[in-house]
């Protein structure tokens, strides 16, 4: 099998995993939205939980997403908690950029906009297995790769999340 239908079959695969995790998540959290998902002929109807913490670092468990303390905390630091135009227009919590690859999202101006914030948590993690190194076990790893990324225009950027991560009561 090729390289690049490898890395299809993956993704197609990590993308049907992750709506699978969501059945857990939302079967498990009240919310007041409904979502229509449709994926290869598959109708599936759930209530998309209200975004919090827990309920992004329940999603990120799920989907097998890496480092779910540091991934809630670049939610809520790109997002000012929650409030900013970019989350609340597009419900993109970590400031995906309109880009062509393979995504869950459609773009939007700069940005790229979700259905509902469960499929930005999904295309962050179709973003992490592309991009990080399997090599990384640790958080403090995994920010000093964000860092030598260049994820985010900030300086501090890192350092704001281990921040915000260490004061999480997840």
């Amino acid at each position: 099998m090729k390289k690049r239908n490898r890395k299809k079959v993956f993704l197609v695969t990590f993308v049907n995993l992750c709506l699978f995790g969501i059945g857990f998540v939302i079967g498990s959290i009240t919310s007041k939205q409904k979502v229509e998902v449709r994926y290869e002929n598959v109708l599936v109807y759930k209530d998309i939980p209200e975004i919090s913490d827990k309920a992004i670092y329940d999603l990120c468990y799920q989907c097998n997403i890496k480092f779910p303390r540091i991934v809630v905390a670049q939610a809520r630091l790109e997002t000012g908690c929650y409030t900013s135009k970019n989350f609340i227009k597009n419900n993109n919590l970590f400031g995906m950029k309109a880009s062509k690859r393979f995504t869950v999202g459609e773009p939007n101006g700069a940005y790229q906009s979700y259905r509902d914030w469960t499929m930005s948590v999904i295309d962050y993690g179709i973003w992490q297995h592309k991009h990080m190194p399997r090599r990384l076990e640790t958080e403090d790893e995994y920010l000093l790769w964000l860092e030598s990324y260049s994820y985010a225009e900030d300086s501090l950027y890192t350092q704001k999340l281990k921040t915000i991560s260490n004061s999480l009561p997840l």
